[in-house]
């Protein structure tokens, strides 16, 4: 009877890890087939799988040109995470004027498209570090840093898709805390490919410029002067 018992056991465990096997294999297709279904992580949902928390404020807005704060929460102070600076087209596409109209009253880019069924991707522009400025104290102060530090860039023109058909929304240019994302990272979970714009390199030197004049005005609490937009194209 030994030998039977002993080859029950056998055949048991053999079934349960073949089982675990299939159940493990089962939960990483799902969450592939998810992450294929809603396309790569936002910048809102990283720094809130990040830190525990998001938010954002919208520091200044035009017609031309939208300035954001991302922030998490420590405690009862909000660190920023992400300065975003969003460079608004001409005209925008009828098919995404109510979503355009959502954006302009302080709600998250990607997360407004997404909820609405769009597809979200990007069109890498640029990656890039900002050195370490005292022009910057607002920004860093912001960030919770009390030293001078170089902060990674990123610039790409977002682009949205739905029944088909594609279409690019707007520039962005995003500076990160450096514990969030340094440029090493940054060029990682975007592949640093850079592909062919409608920018050329004087419009990425505007941008550049742009960045540096948001980053040097701000101070907590203040809001920014106007105009600071650059023409793109």
């Amino acid at each position: 009877m030994a030998p039977i018992r002993t080859t029950l056991i056998i055949l048991l465990v053999s079934t349960l890890a073949i089982s675990a096997c299939t159940s493990l294999s089962q939960n990483q297709t799902a969450q592939t087939s998810s992450e294929e279904t809603q396309g790569p992580l936002l910048n809102s949902e990283r720094i809130r799988q990040k830190f525990g928390s998001y938010g954002i404020a919208v520091v200044q807005e035009s017609e031309e040109l939208r300035v954001s704060n991302l922030y998490s929460v420590e405690g009862s102070k909000k660190i920023t995470r992400t300065w975003a600076v969003v460079f608004y087209p001409a005209t925008i596409p009828s098919i995404m004027l109510a979503e355009h109209e959502k954006i302009k009253s302080g709600q998250s880019i990607g997360e407004v498209f997404k909820r609405n069924g769009w597809k979200i991707g990007k069109q890498n522009v640029y990656f890039g570090e900002i050195d370490a400025s005292p022009d910057y104290e607002g920004v860093y102060s912001s960030m919770g840093e009390s030293n001078e530090v170089n902060l990674a860039l990123h610039i790409y023109q977002l682009m949205v898709a739905k029944d088909g058909r594609q279409y690019r929304y707007v520039t962005i240019a995003e500076v990160h805390h450096p514990d969030y994302l340094d440029l090493a990272l940054l060029r990682e979970i975007n592949n640093a490919q850079i592909t062919e714009s409608e920018l050329n390199k004087e419009s990425i030197q505007s941008i550049l410029d742009a960045v540096a004049k948001v980053m040097k005005n701000y101070k907590q609490g203040v809001s920014l002067p106007s105009a600071i937009a650059p023409a793109l194209l």
